[in-house]
Protein backbone atom coordinates (compact mmCIF):
# COMPACT_ATOMS: atom_id res chain seq x y z
CA UNK A 1 0.00 0.00 0.00
CA UNK A 2 1.56 3.31 -0.99
CA UNK A 3 1.95 6.15 1.53
CA UNK A 4 -0.87 8.29 0.06
CA UNK A 5 -3.32 5.38 -0.08
CA UNK A 6 -2.42 4.37 3.49
CA UNK A 7 -3.00 7.93 4.75
CA UNK A 8 -6.35 8.10 2.92
CA UNK A 9 -7.50 4.79 4.39
CA UNK A 10 -6.44 5.82 7.89
CA UNK A 11 -8.11 9.23 7.55
CA UNK A 12 -11.35 7.49 6.54
CA UNK A 13 -11.08 5.20 9.58
CA UNK A 14 -10.59 8.21 11.85
CA UNK A 15 -13.62 9.94 10.32
CA UNK A 16 -15.78 6.87 11.01
CA UNK A 17 -14.58 6.56 14.59
CA UNK A 18 -14.96 10.29 15.22
CA UNK A 19 -18.64 10.05 14.29
CA UNK A 20 -19.31 7.61 17.14
CA UNK A 21 -21.49 8.87 19.99
CA UNK A 22 -19.25 9.80 22.91
CA UNK A 23 -20.66 12.68 24.91
CA UNK A 24 -18.15 12.78 27.76
CA UNK A 25 -17.08 16.02 29.37
CA UNK A 26 -13.42 15.24 30.06
CA UNK A 27 -10.74 17.83 29.45
CA UNK A 28 -9.30 18.24 26.00
CA UNK A 29 -6.17 16.37 25.05
CA UNK A 30 -3.09 18.02 26.51
CA UNK A 31 0.49 18.05 25.42
CA UNK A 32 2.63 15.90 27.67
CA UNK A 33 3.73 12.38 28.48
CA UNK A 34 1.47 9.37 27.93
CA UNK A 35 2.06 5.76 29.04
CA UNK A 36 1.77 3.19 26.25
CA UNK A 37 0.92 -0.48 26.63
CA UNK A 38 0.46 -2.86 23.68
CA UNK A 39 -0.81 -6.40 23.53
CA UNK A 40 -0.38 -9.07 20.91
CA UNK A 41 -3.36 -10.54 19.05
CA UNK A 42 -3.87 -13.04 21.90
CA UNK A 43 -4.19 -10.20 24.44
CA UNK A 44 -0.82 -10.69 26.17
CA UNK A 45 0.96 -7.44 27.09
CA UNK A 46 4.21 -7.42 25.13
CA UNK A 47 5.25 -3.74 24.99
CA UNK A 48 5.33 -0.75 27.30
CA UNK A 49 6.71 2.72 26.91
CA UNK A 50 5.83 6.34 26.61
CA UNK A 51 4.85 8.87 24.02
CA UNK A 52 5.61 12.56 24.41
CA UNK A 53 2.83 14.30 22.47
CA UNK A 54 2.28 17.91 21.45
CA UNK A 55 -1.26 18.90 20.37
CA UNK A 56 -1.79 21.96 18.19
CA UNK A 57 -4.84 24.12 17.55
CA UNK A 58 -5.22 22.69 14.03
CA UNK A 59 -5.70 19.08 15.29
CA UNK A 60 -2.23 17.89 14.35
CA UNK A 61 -0.07 15.96 16.77
CA UNK A 62 3.69 15.60 16.87
CA UNK A 63 6.14 14.13 19.31
CA UNK A 64 8.47 11.29 20.18
CA UNK A 65 8.15 7.74 21.47
CA UNK A 66 10.22 5.20 23.42
CA UNK A 67 8.88 1.64 23.62
CA UNK A 68 10.45 -1.59 24.95
CA UNK A 69 9.55 -5.22 25.45
CA UNK A 70 7.85 -6.06 28.74
CA UNK A 71 10.13 -8.28 30.88
CA UNK A 72 9.37 -11.90 30.05
CA UNK A 73 7.51 -11.09 26.82
CA UNK A 74 7.95 -13.28 23.77
CA UNK A 75 10.35 -11.07 21.79
CA UNK A 76 9.59 -13.05 18.64
CA UNK A 77 6.04 -11.64 18.63
CA UNK A 78 5.35 -9.69 15.46
CA UNK A 79 4.99 -6.06 16.52
CA UNK A 80 6.77 -4.28 13.67
CA UNK A 81 9.03 -1.28 14.19
CA UNK A 82 7.51 -0.13 17.48
CA UNK A 83 10.42 -1.24 19.68
CA UNK A 84 13.03 1.46 20.26
CA UNK A 85 12.41 5.15 19.76
CA UNK A 86 11.36 7.59 17.10
CA UNK A 87 9.06 10.40 16.11
CA UNK A 88 5.27 10.30 16.06
CA UNK A 89 2.76 12.32 14.07
CA UNK A 90 -0.99 12.21 14.02
CA UNK A 91 -4.37 13.88 14.04
CA UNK A 92 -6.88 14.56 16.79
CA UNK A 93 -10.50 14.04 15.74
CA UNK A 94 -12.90 14.63 18.67
CA UNK A 95 -12.57 11.48 20.80
CA UNK A 96 -10.43 9.63 18.25
CA UNK A 97 -6.70 9.85 17.72
CA UNK A 98 -4.74 8.52 14.78
CA UNK A 99 -1.01 8.26 15.40
CA UNK A 100 1.79 6.88 13.26
CA UNK A 101 5.05 5.76 14.85
CA UNK A 102 6.76 5.67 11.44
CA UNK A 103 5.84 8.98 9.77
CA UNK A 104 8.67 9.08 7.24
CA UNK A 105 8.27 5.50 6.03
CA UNK A 106 6.27 4.38 3.00
CA UNK A 107 6.54 0.73 4.10
CA UNK A 108 6.85 -1.11 7.42
CA UNK A 109 4.47 1.19 9.30
CA UNK A 110 2.92 1.05 12.77
CA UNK A 111 -0.26 3.06 13.21
CA UNK A 112 -2.42 3.52 16.30
CA UNK A 113 -6.15 4.25 16.07
CA UNK A 114 -7.81 4.87 19.40
CA UNK A 115 -10.94 6.27 20.95
CA UNK A 116 -11.64 7.38 24.47
CA UNK A 117 -11.19 10.18 26.91
CA UNK A 118 -8.04 12.24 27.36
CA UNK A 119 -7.16 10.32 30.53
CA UNK A 120 -7.26 6.89 28.81
CA UNK A 121 -7.35 6.05 25.12
CA UNK A 122 -7.88 2.49 23.90
CA UNK A 123 -7.64 1.14 20.40
CA UNK A 124 -5.73 -0.99 17.95
CA UNK A 125 -2.17 -0.84 16.69
CA UNK A 126 -1.57 -2.16 13.17
CA UNK A 127 1.75 -3.09 11.57
CA UNK A 128 1.40 -2.67 7.80
CA UNK A 129 3.76 -3.42 4.93
CA UNK A 130 3.35 -3.01 1.17
CA UNK A 131 1.64 -6.43 1.18
CA UNK A 132 -0.96 -5.25 3.72
CA UNK A 133 -1.46 -5.70 7.48
CA UNK A 134 1.09 -8.05 9.05
CA UNK A 135 0.06 -7.93 12.73
CA UNK A 136 -2.27 -6.07 15.06
CA UNK A 137 -3.38 -5.92 18.63
CA UNK A 138 -4.96 -3.73 21.27
CA UNK A 139 -3.21 -0.83 22.99
CA UNK A 140 -3.89 1.73 25.68
CA UNK A 141 -2.49 5.21 26.07
CA UNK A 142 -2.94 6.98 29.41
CA UNK A 143 -1.95 10.41 30.59
CA UNK A 144 0.91 10.45 33.08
Amino acid sequence: MNHTLRNSALAAAVALVACSDNTGTDDEWRSGTYRYSAQDAAGRTVLRGQLQLAFTNDSTISGTWMIAWVPGADTTSEVGPQVGSGTVTGVDRADALLLTLTPSSADNNVDLLGVGKPAVLAGEWVWTAFTGPRARGPFTLSRR
